[in-house]
């Protein structure tokens, strides 16, 4: 299995194999103003078949990598992380891994199913007892885990059943999980500590601890620290029916990561599956330190990559921060918003994010309507279904600060049959990202007036004219640019089709 890719859409570029399964030929032909190129050679057992999903899924991990990467030398650094199973994959395909329940919010889970907990996996330090769970947002840290840190918590379900903790700048000595577990006694309690490396040769010391042998889910801790772990000391109770997991000595280390996962009916895992867990945190963690980053790249890990077929056609897309939980995205990353993206309507003003939950929109769409907005890598999207309304607006401040240029348009488009209305706005050359407004609305759109402001830093995009039945549900996607980046019509009429697909 060949992949062969190369930056941009060239329609000039042609590929040739040959159709005899004895020749390994395959040409592609027309790359002149090509200066990059990557392949990928990969092998299945006695012949089998690779579909085009699954190749590309390669594909685009590959490129994942590339885009953290500036030079060919750090490419390698980052294929090697690359090699480390992912952590989804550990965490997927554990044998009879079990989808524990709760977890999101709050600050312990109360049984997870099957009386895994009686009250437990609560998070502590010696500053603070009892840390909340975040739902996924990074939170400042003060007076938990010292002045100027950040942490997340964060829980997978579909792809992973993991609890996950992330702690950046930190400054405590002390970290531990308290609580009850519903062994209640029975079964066993192992652990270990063990250092690994990553790619760039940083060392890390991992420390496990497992309860397993029982009819209840087993309970596996994974703490990973940077550094050989030196004056660093772990214990933990005999007892399987608490679930203390302490790690002292923990002065002078700025960060902190910790996974929970569990096994049905008492499995117990290996030192190396638990190993892996931590190897694949650390591959993340080494393509981005910063906690925001981080976080980043944990939700990219573990959400569906909707994102890889909405942008497959944009260039030098940017992969901005924020917009999963609140009502705006703060900064987005390199100067791209001053508090922007709020949304809006005749009914409501600053209508909060949902982070992937579909929520009732009685109060900001109508009686009767959801919506839902969901953040991933590259893109925003929000979805509006039974909607009553007679105006739909985004407004804010961006980064460009009235630098750069200002432009719309308005597309159509049919798809299955079914027309669609696409309203652009763009504001892009600032030097900071592009922002790029899609609005899809359903029909010919016949009495719907757009408009928007001309000085780019301002946010302000008004679709007017909703009423009377006309429009019942609406999509909004924001994409980003590198450096400012101009995407014409079709590019991002493109991004619009593969959302209505």
């Amino acid at each position: 299995n060949h992949i062969i890719f190369i930056p941009g859409n060239d329609p000039g570029i042609t590929q040739t194999f040959s159709g005899n399964t004895n020749d390994d030929d395959h040409d592609v032909a027309g790359l002149a103003s090509v200066d990059e190129v990557y392949y990928m050679l990969v092998a299945g057992t006695a012949g089998f078949e690779y579909d085009n999903p699954t190749l590309l899924e390669l594909a685009t991990a590959y490129l994942d990598a590339t885009r953290a990467a500036a030079t060919l030398d750090d490419l390698t650094l980052a294929l090697s992380d690359a090699l480390v199973t992912p952590l989804t994959v550990v965490l997927r395909t554990l044998p009879n891994r079990f989808a524990f329940t709760g977890g999101d919010i709050g600050t312990s889970i109360s049984d997870g199913g099957s009386d895994a907990y009686d009250g437990g996996n609560r998070l502590n330090t010696d500053l603070r007892s009892s840390i909340s769970y975040t739902g996924g947002d990074v939170r400042l840290g003060d007076g938990l885990f010292g002045p100027g840190s950040k942490y997340f918590t964060a829980k997978f379900e579909e792809r992973a059943d993991v609890f996950l903790l992330g702690v950046g700048d930190m400054s405590i000595t002390q970290f531990f999980i308290s609580g009850n577990l519903g062994a209640d006694g029975s079964g066993s309690v192992t652990g270990f500590r063990r250092t690994i490396v990553d790619a760039a040769g940083t060392v890390f010391t991992v420390f496990g601890k497992r309860v397993f042998g029982t009819s209840d889910p087993s309970i596996n801790h994974v703490i990973v620290v940077p550094g050989d772990g030196t004056g660093i000391t772990q214990s933990f109770p005999s007892n399987t029916d608490n679930d203390e997991h302490i790690v002292a000595g923990l002065a002078g280390i700025s960060e902190l990561y910790f996974a929970l996962f569990t096994g049905t009916n008492g499995l117990q895992y290996s030192d190396d599956t638990l190993l892996d867990v931590a190897r694949g945190i650390v591959a993340l963690r080494r393509s981005a330190p910063a906690l925001g980053d981080f976080h980043l790249a944990v939700t990219s890990a573990f959400e569906p990559r909707a994102d890889s077929t909405l942008i497959v056609a944009l260039p030098a897309r940017f992969a901005f921060t924020d917009g999963f939980t609140g009502t705006s995205i703060p900064d987005g990353g390199n100067d791209m918003y001053d508090f922007g993206n709020f949304l809006n309507t005749n009914r409501a003003q600053r209508i909060a994010y949902t982070n992937g939950a579909v929520v009732s929109g009685d109060a900001p769409f109508g009686v009767g309507s959801h919506y839902a907005t969901l953040k991933l890598d590259f893109v925003f999207l929000l979805a509006a279904t039974g909607v009553d309304i007679t105006e739909f607006s985004i407004t804010g401040n961006l980064g460009a600060d009235g630098s750069g240029q200002v432009n719309g348009a308005r597309l159509a488009t049919t798809i299955g049959g079914a027309a669609y209305t696409v309203f652009v706005k763009r504001v892009f050359a600032a030097g900071d990202p592009s922002i790029n407004h899609i609005i899809v609305l359903p029909g010919d759109a016949t009495n719907v007036v757009q408009t928007f402001a001309t000085n780019t830093n301002d946010d302000f995009h008004r679709v007017a004219g909703l009423g009377g039945g006309a429009v019942t549900e609406l999509f909004y996607v924001l994409v980003a640019g590198l450096n400012g980046v101009e995407y014409s019509d079709a590019t991002l009429l493109d991004v619009a089709e593969r959302l209505l697909v």
